[in-house]
């Protein structure tokens, strides 16, 4: 990935609060992926909070094993971005 992209999405990613969330509202996820922490491995997944806002999350560590590399690759192949 080249470097002004990075930088780009970095810069397009927000911070809430966790009891932010709405528990019933929908939001989807536009990218997942996984990655090594020092606490091991674990998936982040941006997702969209407005049209024009977009949240990293890392899932706990349980869901780590939910997804495969072909879920991953649905997820970050799809479209609706």
């Amino acid at each position: 990935m080249e470097l002004s992209r990075k930088i780009q999405e970095v810069d397009s990613c927000y911070s809430m609060k966790l009891s932010s969330p709405q528990v019933d509202q929908k939001y989807p996820i536009t990218h997942a992926e996984g990655v090594a922490t020092r606490f091991g491995p674990a998936i982040v997944v941006a997702i969209r909070d407005t049209p024009d806002r977009i949240l990293k999350v890392f899932m706990p560590r349980r869901f780590y094993s939910a997804f495969s590399d072909e879920d991953l690759e649905e997820i970050n192949s799809k479209k609706s971005r």
